[in-house]
């Protein structure tokens, strides 16, 4: 079986993504900031169905770290799903630099990571392909 990496693990997309890898056999690593734009209990409650879906583990980290990256994402690494990103428009007015940090500092240490790592295949799904069933998703990027 693969070892994957998620980040943005405990929010919608990742922790469904991780649940479904975990429960299919995969070795599963979330990694996420638990950043308080939505509701952290929610968060919480994602990670923990993962856990208990199968071998998975939780990281508590930000992208925007890429020393913390390279130490998750390692050469025994198969695929990395990237669903880490600062959500939400008043975000980028309030504080225009967190979100850049996150969506274009975060994604490119996410890639850094994964290219020093030999990673297979690094994936990143945006929002728009949200309202597709985990099932069809997980199944559908491993096999392609």
């Amino acid at each position: 079986m693969s070892k994957i990496v998620i980040t943005g693990g405990a929010g919608f997309i990742g922790s469904h993504i991780g649940e479904r890898c975990a429960k299919e056999g995969h070795e599963v690593v979330l990694i996420d900031n638990l950043d308080d734009y939505y509701s952290r209990q929610l968060k919480e409650e994602n990670i923990e169905c993962v856990l208990a879906s199968g071998k998975a583990t939780f990281v508590h980290g930000d992208i925007a770290d890429l020393e913390l990256l390279r130490k998750v994402i390692d050469k025994d690494v198969d695929f990395v799903y990237h669903e880490a990103a600062q959500a939400g428009v008043r975000i980028s007015v309030q504080n225009p630099f967190k979100p850049n940090d996150v969506n274009v500092l975060g994604t490119l240490n996410v890639l850094q990571a994964s290219l020093e790592a030999d990673v297979e295949r690094p994936v990143s799904y945006t929002h728009l392909r949200a309202h597709e069933t985990p099932e069809h998703l997980v199944c559908r990027l491993l096999l392609e």
